[in-house]
């Protein structure tokens, strides 16, 4: 018996939303980049500032913002 070929459709269709473009999304908002401004730093969590560079933010702008130094920044993403 001869082995039947998939259509091009279904392999495109098992793929389909993942890739650079989909995953890649910014899907933080300026409200909660607000939120996330307006806590302490003992409440952010490595998310949250993953998502504030996601935004456009650097670790100097950052520690401005919570009055830290950028070792603390780095060691919350590290160790949290």
């Amino acid at each position: 018996m001869a082995k039947k070929n998939k259509s091009r459709s279904r392999q495109r269709n098992a793929k389909y939303g993942y890739g650079i473009p989909n995953i890649n999304k910014r899907r933080l908002t300026k409200k909660d980049m607000a939120v996330i401004f307006k806590k302490s730093w003992k409440d952010v969590t490595s998310m949250d500032l993953y998502q504030l560079y996601q935004f456009g933010f650097k670790s100097e702008d950052l520690s401005l913002k919570f009055n830290i130094s950028i070792v603390q920044i780095l060691n919350r993403l590290r160790f949290q």
